[in-house]
């Protein structure tokens, strides 16, 4: 009887805790309707079709990365890496899929290429899969955040030069980023 006693009146601290929480603030639920999902944060993916830039700092010079999206979720990634004078240094790319969930994006590398050598990637290392939060996300700019690293990285919508004549990225057609690509 005591057993049963103290057990009712632990269950009913829990309860009188948790709802102070919720009256004080300090904790909060966003439930809303289950019928209507909440799609504030949900970005369109349709909109990363197509070439990207951006540029970023890189020991002590730069790295120009151009990123181009196909609708069929294959992805290949320009790198230019500058000393600080400006001097390209190498080039490199990778070939993937990519991907977006919510205001998740997603990338899986596939064949990494430098000096004209493809190299297919091992996919059984971790450094293979990659996922970034999404911040912003419109016609014209992409700003997203690594998730392993928390670096933020923006790219803005690139139009020309890495366009063949049948419109798709030179060198590299949607669907590459398979085994036989």
């Amino acid at each position: 009887m005591l057993n049963n006693a103290l057990s009712a009146y632990a269950f009913q601290l829990v309860v009188a805790f948790v709802v102070g929480l919720f009256l004080s603030g300090q904790a909060s639920a966003d439930v809303g309707d289950p019928a209507q999902p909440n799609l504030s944060r949900v970005f369109d993916r349709h909109l990363l079709v197509g070439s990207w830039k951006g540029t970023y700092p890189h020991e002590g010079g730069t790295v120009e990365e151009t990123a181009v999206f196909a609708a069929d979720g294959s992805f290949r990634f320009f790198f230019a890496v500058r000393d600080a004078s400006g001097q390209e240094q190498r080039e490199e790319s990778i070939i993937g899929l990519w991907g977006v969930s919510g205001d998740i994006h997603f990338t899986i590398e596939f064949k990494f290429i430098a000096d004209g050598q493809k190299t297919d990637v091992d996919r059984t290392r971790d450094g293979a899969y990659h996922a970034y939060k999404i911040l912003e996300l419109n016609e014209s700019v992409f700003v997203y955040r690594s998730l392993e690293t928390d670096a933020t990285y923006t790219l803005h919508r690139y139009v020309g030069g890495l366009r063949s004549e049948s419109g798709q990225p030179s060198g590299w057609e949607p669907g590459s980023a398979d085994a036989s690509g």
